[in-house]
């Protein structure tokens, strides 16, 4: 017999969905696994389209249909403001590599525009190294695998955000160039926006401009390192 959801009876409304009833050919720890299961992927059904329905068939032949998620304005909301958040935050830190090293930010800089091809190949070269070595210590669950894996990705983007700084601060020159009556650190305000805002164009700067800006900015950042040295007076 079909049984009616009491809280929809009292609001005048119906249901004709029976309540949920397990089967019974299915085991209660095969019902267990199952449930979470479907708990798990509900979690993440916003992110995987609207109005996206579940369902799962039991050993006895039974559909259960899990509840429908919607994307709703608010995951929209938060998508938007996620990348406006990631924008703000690497234009930022370009500005302030360039402020806080001013001379590796100019030899990165001095890099890209000397040979801009030779440091990408560079980067990538490096960041496929650090990949491998990244898969390698994921192998081990231990903590000092976590640690330096944490490690190496933090080396790995700030090398990222040194030669960046410097792809900025070319940026800001050829800026300049254009618009003399501008100071310097508003060319390098723009320079760093015209930076970071490519990356974000769909298909062609996620996987084109955003790629190759961050493997000449590691290439440059390798370089930056080493100052070149004074020559020494007699």
């Amino acid at each position: 017999m079909e049984r009616r959801c009491p809280l929809c009876t009292a609001v005048g409304a119906s249901t004709s969905r029976p309540f949920f009833r397990p089967d019974r050919n299915v085991r209660p720890a095969e019902q267990t696994w199952r449930s979470a299961l479907l708990s798990y992927l509900s979690s993440w059904s916003p992110g995987l389209g609207a109005g996206a329905k579940r369902s799962q068939t039991t050993s006895g032949g039974g559909l259960i249909t899990a509840r429908r998620f919607p994307l709703t304005f608010g995951d929209v909301l938060g998508a938007v403001a996620l990348l406006v958040g990631i924008c703000v935050s690497a234009w930022t830190t370009l500005v302030l590599f360039s402020l806080l090293f001013p001379a590796r930010a100019a030899r990165a800089a001095s890099s890209i525009r000397t040979s801009a091809g030779s440091m990408g190949l560079r980067g990538f070269g490096i960041a496929l190294v650090v990949v491998v070595a990244i898969l390698a210590l994921a192998q081990y669950q231990l903590p000092i695998t976590k640690l330096a894996i944490t490690g190496i990705l933090l080396a790995l983007l700030s090398l990222a955000a040194l030669g960046a700084s410097g792809l900025a601060m070319l940026a800001a020159d050829r800026v300049l160039e254009n618009e003399p009556n501008l100071s310097p650190y508003a060319a390098l305000m723009r320079g760093a926006a015209l930076v970071v805002v490519p990356g974000l164009l769909p298909v062609f700067g996620w996987f084109l401009v955003a790629p190759a800006m961050l493997f000449v900015g590691i290439g440059a950042g390798t370089r930056a390192l080493r100052l070149a040295t004074p020559p020494v007076q007699g």
